[in-house]
């Protein structure tokens, strides 16, 4: 039993570490560090050990240790330092679907506060696409079926913007869109 506590321990440990440093703590990282014993019974590769370190936390993990499964890897994190919208963003970009990271930041924005999302935001931390990227991704979720919700408006000093049509009508996140470009800027 103090052994399992003490692995506990280390795993909720490195999730709170790489959460404090602003990352997500991917499972994979967890099947078997160096720094970390190995669990008794488990094999030596790391999808066998996968499973009793996953099992662990998720019996008896602490409240602030959240996990979300994605396609490439699941992933940890504190919500002691950590928010759910900055882990959400964070465990977009590790699955590495550009496309759906914009569209489901979007969407997000168009629905929970709600308003439209200034592309610039893509350029900036935590997701750091470069312009012609972005580009070229807008261009893309603008011509496909799946992204049929996503829309483009324009601020009138040329500030593009997306939003969600599920969540948005046009008239409001166009009147949204020159707010947050120009209106607050000129009204202190």
């Amino acid at each position: 039993m103090i052994e399992r506590d003490n692995q506990l321990d280390q795993l909720v440990g490195r999730i709170r570490e790489s959460s404090g440093e602003g990352r997500l703590c991917p499972a994979s990282e967890l099947y078997g560090p160096p720094d970390l014993p190995d669990l008794p019974g488990a094999a030596a590769s790391p999808d066998a050990r996968a499973l009793p370190a996953e099992a662990l936390l998720a019996e008896s993990a602490p409240e602030d240790i959240k996990f979300m499964r994605g396609r490439l890897d699941g992933y940890y994190f504190s919500a002691l330092s950590m928010t759910a919208a900055y882990a959400k963003h964070l465990f977009r970009i590790a699955e590495r679907d550009p496309m759906r990271l914009i569209a489901d930041t979007v969407r997000d924005e168009s629905r929970i506060y709600p308003r439209p999302t200034p592309l610039a935001v893509f350029l900036l931390q935590p997701f750091f696409m470069d312009q012609a990227e972005l580009d070229g991704l807008v261009s893309q979720i603008l011509s496909a079926a799946e992204y049929a919700d996503i829309k483009c408006v324009s601020a009138s000093n040329g500030e593009r913007f997306l939003y969600s049509s599920e969540h948005l009508k046009p008239v409001h996140a166009e009147a949204l869109a020159e707010w947050t470009a120009v209106g607050e800027k000129e009204n202190p």
